[in-house]
């Protein structure tokens, strides 16, 4: 749906001819349907494309990467999707290797409280440590282990601080389940989901050095506090 938002937006800037072309991947067929069908909806005169795949595998996507006359391609990672790159500078330097000069890349990410070589300020200034994994979350997080995990009796989450990440300046919260088991089993330890906050500036620096120099960082507030805790970024392809 941002995605779509984003296109209506962008209709309103382009000349009408060359008409612009949206391209929707993702690696769930389900996810991908209810997708198709509301950008048709929402975009009647636009022309949607759909791909199943795997965005880790971009390069094997020709229809996506191949030079399309002086057409300029616009890669989005929409609602905090970043995060599920386990190496972003790989992915940047990489797989998106296939992208064309002057591509542009558009991306939302969560900022940084504290250093990742403070770990304690983080503990003590980041919200998320702050209280319990919410229960949505942890119901939602819990579906996979209750269908699939034989013998569970019961879960709980906590949350674990990840300072190992590969953009400097960043870290990473790692949702962590512990199982208890029927019959005396040991626990059972699950990693079921991760996010991370980044640095803004040293994400910047690390992507130029890897061919993807910033067009725009662009922070906003997400709470009731008024202070930026993410941000809209955009990189072009040198």
């Amino acid at each position: 749906k941002t995605e779509v938002a984003l296109f209506h937006q962008l209709l309103s800037r382009l000349p009408a001819d060359p008409t612009p072309e949206l391209y929707l991947v993702d690696v769930s067929h389900a996810l991908l349907n209810a997708a198709y069908k509301h950008a048709s909806e929402e975009l009647p005169d636009v022309r949607v494309l759909t791909v199943h795949g795997n965005f880790h595998e971009l390069p094997r996507y020709t229809m996506l990467t191949q030079p399309r006359g002086h057409r300029r391609r616009l890669y989005t990672m929409l609602g905090l999707t970043l995060v599920n790159l386990r190496d972003e500078v790989r992915f940047f330097r990489d797989t998106l290797s296939c992208c064309a000069s002057g591509d542009l890349f558009l991306c939302d990410i969560l900022i940084a409280h504290a250093s990742p070589d403070r770990p304690s300020e983080i503990r003590r200034t980041d919200p998320a440590f702050l209280s319990k994994v919410r229960p949505g979350h942890s119901a939602w997080l819990s579906g996979p282990l209750r269908r699939y995990c034989r013998g569970m009796a019961d879960v709980e989450f906590h949350l674990e601080l990840d300072t190992r990440c590969p953009v400097p300046g960043s870290y990473g919260l790692d949702f962590i389940a512990t199982v208890k088991m029927h019959g005396g089993l040991p626990d059972r330890r699950f990693l079921m989901g991760m996010t991370r906050r980044y640095e803004p500036k040293k994400l910047v620096e690390t992507l130029e050095e890897v061919g993807w120099r910033a067009e725009l960082t662009a922070p906003y507030a997400a709470g009731a506090d008024g202070r930026p805790t993410m941000a809209l970024m955009m990189f072009r392809k040198k």
